[in-house]
């Protein structure tokens, strides 16, 4: 034992002298040294888009709010004014706080596996930016920011019905040739079989059980990650490919009781914005993407950002 702590204290010695040394050659005390040696590195991370630096214009840009854009159709809808600016002022406000996290130096600095963390609390606290409160037009959502299965009411595996949805969808398969129209699991790639949503001919599309919310958050975060690092090197084609599968996973995840498409629809079109994309347009898109696999979304996805794929009502489809 003695020997063994004589030796440990050698080395000790050691890292001492090596340390004052190097200190010395830069001119810097010694634990200002060992604090700069134990700061993380993060040169290789870009700093966060801020005024007067490249890329900050586009921010800016892609945090202006296109009215078609927010909403399912305008036209058709029982608006009032003040209702839709409350819903645009909510989507606003949810949109600067996704824009301001995302691209923080704290949160540029985390890995992967950290950053899993983090989206869940920003995707949380957004949902709490968008929750409009108004009289007419647009349901509020009663626990904001707060995941289905934290919720003490019976949402373990909610459903969307909406009877005219399977004919929309065949019907834009054959279009576009996507292949036939998928009953029963959707294969989601990055996800346990376990996992997938499933199709029923009556139109009824189940979302996944609340124990597997962690899984989609986890991938979810996960295609955001490498989004934002796409952008960052300029990769715009790469990351546009990425946001379709973004709004694919979280819209089948619904981790909230309500304002789940308003929320992950604009945030893909603001990721949109900032490659360069002007977006798209909402109206029944959400419909169809929780309906396909992942496969289809590969083949879906580039008519939808190409402006190919039209409104439901546009081909004749009253989806509600």
């Amino acid at each position: 034992m003695i020997k063994l702590g004589r030796a440990f204290s050698a080395i000790i010695l050691m890292v001492l002298v090596s340390l004052t040394a190097q200190a010395s050659e830069r001119g810097m005390g010694i634990l200002t040294l060992i604090a700069r040696l134990c700061k993380p590195r993060i040169e290789s991370v870009r700093p966060p888009l801020v005024e007067g630096q490249p890329g900050f214009d586009a921010r800016v840009e892609a945090l202006r709010l296109d009215d078609r854009q927010i909403v399912r159709d305008p036209a058709t809808q029982d608006w009032n004014l003040k209702a839709f600016h409350s819903m645009r002022d909510g989507i606003s406000r949810s949109l600067s706080y996704f824009d301001e996290r995302l691209w923080s130096l704290n949160t540029l600095r985390l890995q992967k596996k950290d950053f899993r963390i983090e989206f869940e609390k920003i995707l949380n606290q957004a949902h709490v930016e968008s929750n409009y409160w108004m009289e007419v037009g647009v349901r509020h959502s009663e626990y904001p920011g707060i995941r289905r299965d934290k919720i003490d009411i019976f949402l373990a595996r909610p459903k969307s019905f909406r009877g005219e949805a399977p004919a929309y969808l065949q019907w834009v398969n054959d279009e576009f040739h996507l292949g036939e129209m998928i009953q029963g699991q959707l294969p989601i790639r990055g996800l346990p079989r376990s996992a997938w949503p499933r199709n029923y001919r009556s139109g009824v599309h189940t979302y996944p059980h609340e124990a597997y919310l962690k899984t989609y958050y986890e991938l979810g975060a996960d295609h955001l990650y490498e989004i934002r690092n796409l952008i960052q090197r300029g990769e715009m084609t790469e990351a546009r490919e990425k946001i379709g599968h973004y709004y694919h996973v979280m819209l089948n995840a619904r981790p909230y009781d309500q304002i789940n498409n308003s929320l992950f629809s604009n945030q893909a079109n603001y990721l949109l914005r900032l490659t360069g994309h002007p977006g798209f347009s909402q109206g029944h898109l959400d419909h169809l993407f929780m309906r396909m696999s992942s496969d289809q979304i590969d083949r879906f996805w580039p008519k939808v950002l190409s402006g190919e794929v039209k409104n439901a009502r546009h081909y004749g489809f009253d989806i509600p």
